[in-house]
C-alpha cells in the first residue's frame, strides 16, 4: 500500500558550464504532501555573475534524506519536474496535454474523418517530401478529407502542433 515518507532534508549539487567549483544547496524546510521548491540565486553558482555565457548551469546530484523515525519499508520517490526559472522566463519540461480528437479510418480508402478537433484549427496533408496535399478549416464537427484522388502511401497529417501518421491504401 503507498504510503507518504516524511523528508527530512533535500540536497542539490550545481555547478556552471565550466567551473570546477560545485555549490551545494541544503533545504530543511520540508512541507509534506505539497510541492518544495529549491531556491538558488545564480549568482552564488555563477564565477562571473555579469557574464550569460557561463550558462548551462547543471544539476549534477540530488538527494532526498528520510526522517530517522520513518519506518523502514520500500519508497518509490517521483521527481514530478525540475524547472529553471530566471526573471520572467521560465524553462521547463511540461506534461502533454491529451488529444481530444479522433481520426479514422487509418488506413483510408476515399475520406479521412477528424473528429472531435476545434473549429478554427487547421488540418494539413502532407507526404513524405513534405508537400502539402490537402487542408481545410476545421468546423469542430465532423470534417472530411478527401482522399480518393490521392496515391496510395504514407501520409503526415497535421492538426495545429498535433502530428499523427496517416496511411492510405
Amino acid at each position: 500500500e503507498p504510503r507518504d515518507f516524511p523528508i527530512q532534508r533535500i540536497t542539490a549539487l550545481m555547478h556552471a558550464n565550466n567551473s570546477t567549483d560545485i555549490h551545494s544547496f541544503v533545504t530543511n524546510a520540508i512541507t509534506a504532501n505539497q510541492p518544495n521548491t529549491i531556491i538558488i540565486n545564480v549568482d552564488s553558482i555563477m564565477d562571473h555573475p555579469n557574464d550569460i555565457a557561463v550558462y548551462p548551469i547543471r544539476l549534477d546530484y540530488i538527494s532526498f534524506t528520510l526522517d530517522v523515525n520513518a519506518d523502514k519499508r520500500e519508497y518509490t520517490m517521483a521527481i514530478d519536474g525540475i524547472y529553471l526559472h530566471y526573471g520572467k522566463l521560465s524553462l521547463g519540461v511540461r506534461p502533454a496535454e491529451e488529444t481530444t480528437w479522433s481520426i479514422y479510418p487509418n488506413p483510408a480508402e476515399d475520406a479521412l474523418i477528424i473528429r472531435g478537433a476545434n473549429a478554427g484549427d487547421r488540418a494539413v496533408l502532407y507526404d513524405l517530401q513534405g508537400r502539402v496535399i490537402a487542408s481545410i478549416l476545421l468546423t469542430g464537427n465532423e470534417d472530411l478529407i478527401d482522399i480518393q484522388t490521392v496515391q496510395s502511401g504514407q501520409y503526415i497529417l497535421k492538426i495545429n502542433n498535433n502530428t499523427t501518421k496517416v496511411i492510405k491504401r
